[in-house]
């Protein structure tokens, strides 16, 4: 989502986004003197295994209603009655924004860090999960790219440097080589064309930041002795990837920006944001990783569903339904 599209999107973001930073607003009724005021959560341990693991919100941001995003457009009624069915807003989308760190042994890995500090208030709040559990950004040895948008991308570099100065960035070869081509193909997309340039540009500009610690993929690559293996997932962007995470018998997959809603690309698969760059091929991926999910019941977390996005699909015809995973206090 790097430069969104202002005249198609960004317009129909409201002033306010969903949840203000955390500690920055004031509450409508401060606590009494000494009292110190109740803060949401940010951070939620589990585990995958041995692998400590940790969904950091990085902010909350809302689009515009289906009827600015979503495609096709001649399903936009469709969208709006699936969301008032389940009680749910229908003049917005929210867009929560999940990083995923694990840490086991002398490893500590992040997948896709989110906006980056340099985006506090509103987003950012990775550095203020980093202080939760004690991490430094020097001691992060591995970062995984699952594409390069802004929510996702902007969190490796910070001040015009490597974020992460220890940890090696992997990323699909086919991701790279999109950005890198002479004319990225956007002509599937419904991303407005007058915003492209920057956005190819400042791609181009953070990868050569990250060039000395970037490690090239190919589709099927397992790292950490098969701890993480990266699957190609085409569609949101040409080398989008997600993360399967396995470890003593225990496994979870990280679908990435496969959805960006908990009911509209659940209720109908073939249902697209307009921030796809080919949405058939969204489309295609979508519809066979929540086959084999829901067949196999794997264990789900996700970039842009409601935090702390771990959950599984089920299949509800004619088509799925997330169920989110209850959240448990006994395994912290």
């Amino acid at each position: 989502m790097n430069n969104l599209p202002r005249r198609t999107f960004l317009a129909a973001l409201p002033a306010a986004l969903a949840l203000p930073y955390l500690g920055a607003a004031t509450p409508p009724n401060p606590a009494p003197a000494g009292i110190k005021p109740l803060k949401n959560a940010i951070v939620y341990r589990f585990t995958i295994g041995d692998i400590e693991a940790f969904s950091i919100s990085d902010g909350t941001l809302r689009f515009g209603s289906p009827a600015v995003m979503m495609y096709p457009e001649d399903q936009r009624a469709a969208m709006q009655a699936a969301l008032a069915h389940e009680s749910e807003p229908t003049d917005s989308i929210p867009c929560y924004i999940n990083v995923l760190v694990l840490r086991w042994g002398r490893e500590v890995v992040v997948i896709d860090p989110g906006f980056g500090a340099a985006s506090r208030p509103r987003f950012g709040w990775l550095e203020d999960g980093f202080a939760q559990i004690g991490i430094t950004h020097e001691q992060v040895t591995a970062t995984f790219l699952s594409h390069a948008h802004i929510d996702h991308i902007g969190g490796l570099v910070a001040a015009g440097k490597p974020a992460f100065p220890n940890a090696a960035v992997y990323v699909l070869q086919t991701e790279l080589d999109f950005w890198f081509t002479p004319a990225p193909d956007f002509s599937q997309s419904h991303r407005n064309s007058a915003e492209l340039p920057g956005l190819i540009s400042g791609n181009r500009e953070k990868f050569d930041i990250l060039k000395n610690q970037t490690q090239k993929l190919t589709a099927g690559a397992a790292l950490f002795g098969g701890r993480i293996v990266v699957e190609a997932a085409p569609g949101h962007t040409a080398g989008h990837a997600i993360f399967r995470i396995t470890a003593q018998g225990e496994s979870l997959l990280h679908i990435s920006d496969l959805v960006h809603h908990a009911i509209l690309m659940f209720h109908d698969p073939s249902w697209v944001i307009g921030l796809d760059h080919h949405p058939a091929a969204s489309v295609v991926t979508r519809k066979k990783v929540f086959a084999e999910a829901a067949a196999a019941r794997t264990r789900i977390y996700a970039f842009h569903l409601p935090w702390p996005g771990l959950g599984h699909i089920a299949r509800f015809d004619p088509g799925y339904r997330w169920l989110p995973e209850a959240l448990r206090w006994d395994r912290a």
